[in-house]
């Protein structure tokens, strides 16, 4: 995925969605910003039902401008499906998040057919911005005194180049800087501690080392559900 896409693109797609439904920004830039976010995710760029039928990028951005409610975003990691249905789960890209469009349809980035609308019942839930922010301010404060006391080896290569691409873009103009912040910070910290868990030991201690793997999937864990929470605008 481009260096680009700082963030799940299912977030920015929300953010796009929901900035249009709030007439922040025009249906036409939401539309444009989602077929750009399709495009760059080297996918389809044409976004397919299930039935095969193509849809436009407008098609699919009505669909989340004409329901009730604010459409909500699922970031499933292992061990935390965050209501996305598993019967879906082996057969998209996770990474990519999953758009609650309303409460029966899900866009979704396949892994054979690319982006396509799926109509299913879920269990996605809009996250608290304010519960988010809070849960994750205590995991970052838990993980650096855990992994300051521990003994660990480990290369900070990669974690140090992705923090230096780290650009973000693709953002509607309407978000305030708070809003922003809040967004980055987890896009950082989600950055570091899957770094973390990839490239980091506890050589001599693996009740240590399970520790570590511990605290920094609850730390990529938080990281999600703030990004999931700052969707909504």
């Amino acid at each position: 995925m481009p260096t680009a896409l700082w963030a799940p693109p299912a977030v920015i797609i929300a953010l796009w969605i929901n900035s249009a439904r709030k007439s922040a920004v025009t249906t036409t830039d939401a539309i444009n910003a989602l077929e750009t976010i399709v495009a760059e995710t080297n996918s389809a760029i044409s976004l397919v039902a299930e039935l095969g039928t193509e849809l436009s990028g407008g098609q699919v951005a009505r669909l989340g401008l004409s329901a009730p409610d604010p459409v909500s975003v699922g970031l499933p990691i292992p061990g935390d499906p965050a209501g996305v249905p598993a019967t879906i789960l082996s057969q998209i890209e996770a990474s990519a998040g999953v758009v609650a469009l309303d409460r029966e349809h899900l866009l979704v980035q396949h892994r054979e057919i690319g982006w396509q609308i799926i109509a299913t019942p879920h269990a996605i839930v809009h996250q608290d911005l304010n519960f988010a922010k809070t849960q994750l301010t205590s995991a970052i404060a838990l993980a650096a005194n855990f992994l300051s006391q521990s003994d660990l080896v480990g290369d900070h290569s990669k974690i140090s180049e992705s923090l230096q691409k780290f650009r973000t873009l693709h953002l509607p103009p309407n978000l305030n800087q708070k809003h922003v912040e809040s967004l980055e910070l987890a896009a950082r910290v989600h950055i570091v501690a899957t770094g973390a868990i990839a490239d980091s030991e506890a050589v001599a201690s693996p009740s240590q080392d399970r520790m570590r793997v511990q605290v920094l999937r609850n730390l990529e864990r938080d990281c999600l559900q703030l990004l999931q929470a700052g969707a909504i605008c």
